[in-house]
């Protein structure tokens, strides 16, 4: 066919395909031309609340914004005291509130959209407040809640009690504080959550279960039927999508699971779009792979690169490390591991293990099990003879720890779901000296974990290393098909994006930056840690208790800071909803300033040995890196010391530093 009428086809089915994709839209959008006016409260945190900064955001406003993008219409929202969002509304100046209790009392007033979550109040009360365990311990006491709350209704209902207003739940938080009302009554969730952004987990506590579950929406005018036909629309379609998971998830620290099946309208619709786009990309293809070639080299480059970066970290590390295949040969080995096994460089490679000194090893020990049939690892000390560092000649027997784990899967068995095994990964360093300290069992954990977390970065950074390999083999068949352009080009800069994530804290971890020692605060810099972390304790729902007192330290201040931070991380993101995490600060004996972090969930990736728990590697998503073993190769540094242990169940991490310049 000639290529003017291959042109003129390919215009058509364009046209035509952009008119019946029109045509599948939403044509009920058209009827609100002007942006819908919604009111919100203005200090109802997690739901919606004004920042610092001025910006409003929020459980509602997230989801506001989300309908309002489903739908195609524009929604305006106004922040504002919610017992004047509530006059606003009867007055007709506002068409909605986001986000309203429906309440028996409520009902003959306004019209709700379909609920979209459970509300419920609780009873905050001091600390030491012990008489009050429930709504009948409020008789006759003074109780304080939001302005035309739903939490109004309950009060009322409490005989001889004094009801105190206030405009916003953090008001009225305050009243129970400073002494001024007994009790506040009101959301459970954002009481919560005003209770650990302030930091008033030490003065505040819940009493009692929860208040009233109800439904809770939007409400309406009783005239705007049609904004509640409109808007419980677009809420079935943003739970439809999954936005509605991710926003729950990130306010709230947990998504709703909801059965999905087939594709929704938003979907058929954008799949007409995008074959649309489709054809007109075809028109261009011959530029784009100029473009794309171009795109190409430079990625090559910047593999590589990442690659030899790679190579230079893990060959510079001082523990030994080292890979063995099935047969028991070594295959890799970094400049630490030839030293300790008295091989001189570039030898060690192509040797097979039973001919260096952990032979023993391989005949006592499980192994060949753990290269080749997928066994779980293991720890063994191997005793030596002679001294193993040409620098210590004559020393006598001297003591290597050894782990092996499993190195991960590249790829898994055709037609099973049982991964394939390439070898073991083997770690080990001279303890003799650590076996005679007191010290062992925390220098014992730290190693663990190190060693299951490099082993799970090493093939994080084989994965999209061998998918950018699979995709460039591909390239040169593939020039001429546009989606496989389009692909290549979002799918290359991600992969290396996601590479050098885990190149950060492996170049923390070999080579952290000379510290700058001087005299600072502990507490300071602990204070500093817990306000970076404080984003990712308010979505989990953690609490987080202190008990920090004034501590003078001698040593980086702020590497000392990103240490506690990454403990504190750590902790946060193993525990449970509502988990607790505590941080103690102060001085001990022996001129040591310590940091303690206890906390965490012991259902997460670790291993035993003597009775300890190894350090808590962070896990991205489904992905391994290093976290606590960071922070214990920045606190050595610094000339302070991170043990493990844990008390009960629950695992504690200390951190000592020098609190005096020493010498």
């Amino acid at each position: 066919m000639p290529v003017a009428k291959r042109v003129s086809l390919a215009l058509i089915c364009t046209a035509l395909l952009l008119w019946s994709a029109a045509l599948c839209g939403p044509s009920y959008a058209l009827a609100y031309v002007d942006a819908i006016r919604i009111g919100g409260d203005r200090a109802f945190p997690p739901f919606e609340y004004v920042t610092d900064t001025g910006a409003y955001q929020g459980f509602n406003v997230d989801l506001m914004n989300a309908i309002g993008i489903e739908l195609g219409i524009q929604i305006e929202l106004v922040p504002m005291h919610w017992a004047d969002a509530l006059e606003a509304l009867n007055s007709g100046d506002i068409a909605a509130i986001q986000g309203m209790t429906r309440t028996p009392a409520r009902e003959p007033l306004y019209l709700f959209s379909d609920g979209y979550i459970t509300y419920s109040n609780a009873i905050f009360v001091p600390v030491g407040e012990y008489g009050i365990t429930g709504l009948e311990d409020l008789a006759g006491r003074t109780v304080a809640v939001q302005q035309r709350d739903a939490a109004h209704e309950v009060a009322a209902q409490i005989e001889g009690a004094t009801i105190l207003l206030a405009p916003d739940h953090p008001s009225a938080l305050d009243m129970v504080i400073t002494g001024v009302a007994d009790a506040f009554i009101g959301n459970r969730l954002s009481g919560i959550n005003t209770v650990q952004r302030r930091a008033l987990t030490d003065a505040v506590k819940i009493v009692g279960g929860e208040i009233g579950p109800l439904p809770y929406g939007m409400a309406f005018r009783k005239d705007r039927t049609d904004l509640v036909v409109l808007f419980n629309r677009g809420l079935q379609r943003v739970r439809e999508s999954g936005a509605y998971d991710k926003i729950y998830g990130k306010w709230f620290g947990a998504s709703i699971d909801e059965s999905k099946g087939g594709l929704t309208e938003a979907q058929q619709r954008a799949l007409w779009i995008a074959a649309s786009v489709v054809v007109g990309t075809a028109l261009v293809v011959v530029a784009w792979n100029i473009s794309l070639r171009r795109s190409v080299a430079r990625s090559t480059a910047e593999i590589t690169r990442v690659l030899a970066l790679n190579e230079q970290i893990l060959a510079s590390s001082d523990e030994g490390i080292a890979a063995v295949d099935e047969r028991m040969t070594f295959i890799w080995a970094n400049r630490r591991a030839a030293r300790l096994l008295g091989v001189g460089d570039g030898q060690l490679v192509g040797m097979a293990v039973s001919d260096t000194v952990l032979s023993p090893v391989v005949y006592t020990t499980n192994l060949r099990d753990v290269a080749a049939q997928g066994a779980s690892g293991f720890v063994h000390d191997v005793e030596v003879q002679p001294a193993l560092d040409a620098a210590a000649p004559g020393a006598g027997p001297r003591l290597l720890r050894v782990r092996a784990v499993p190195l991960l899967p590249r790829e898994r068995e055709q037609g099973t779901t049982t991964p394939r095994r390439h070898g073991a990964l083997l770690m080990f360093s001279d303890v003799t000296a650590a076996v005679r300290s007191e010290q062992l069992e925390a220098v014992s954990n730290v190693m663990e974990a190190l060693a299951i977390s490099v082993s799970g970065i090493a093939s994080e950074i084989r994965k999209p290393l061998l998918s950018i390999r699979a995709y460039l083999k591909e390239l040169p068949d593939r020039l001429d098909d546009p989606n496989f352009i389009r692909e290549v080009q979002r799918f290359i800069p991600s992969q290396i994006d996601s590479v050098d994530s885990f190149i950060e804290d492996l170049v923390v971890f070999s080579e952290p930056p000379a510290p700058r020692p001087a005299v600072f605060g502990l507490d300071d810099a602990v204070r500093s840690a817990i306000e970076k972390v404080e984003p990712e304790v308010t979505a989990r729902g953690v609490m987080i208790t202190r008990d920090v007192a004034a501590t003078p330290a001698y040593a980086d201040s702020a590497q000392v800071s990103d240490a506690v931070y990454r403990v504190l991380s750590d902790a946060v993101t193993s525990s449970r909803y509502m988990g607790i995490v505590s941080v103690k600060v102060g001085l001990i004996d022996d001129g040591w300033a310590e940091v303690e972090v206890c906390g965490g969930n012991l259902e997460r990736p670790a291993m035993r040995t003597t009775g300890a728990i190894a350090p808590i590697f962070r896990s991205r998503g489904e992905r391994s890196g290093l976290g606590t073993v960071v922070s214990y190769k920045l606190i050595q540094v610094n000339g302070g010391l991170l043990t493990v242990a844990t008390s009960g169940s629950v695992p504690c991490v200390r951190i000592r530093v020098p609190s005096s310049q020493q010498g």
